[in-house]
């Protein structure tokens, strides 16, 4: 088994903002995630911190 890989708050930001692939960016992946969260009503403090830092 693989050790768990541990990255800070901005760290996560940074790869959010980032990121891209052949489908897309993270960031792009990333805001649609969060707004279909806040569509459902679902409060994720994680994700607010990491929307926050991501700008």
């Amino acid at each position: 088994m693989l050790p768990a890989l541990t990255l800070s708050l901005h760290e996560m930001a940074r790869m959010i903002n980032t990121g891209a692939g052949s489908l897309g960016t993270c960031r792009e992946y990333f805001d649609a995630t969060t707004q279909k969260l806040e569509m459902l009503g679902i409060r994720d403090a994680g994700m607010e911190r990491l929307r926050f830092a991501a700008g």
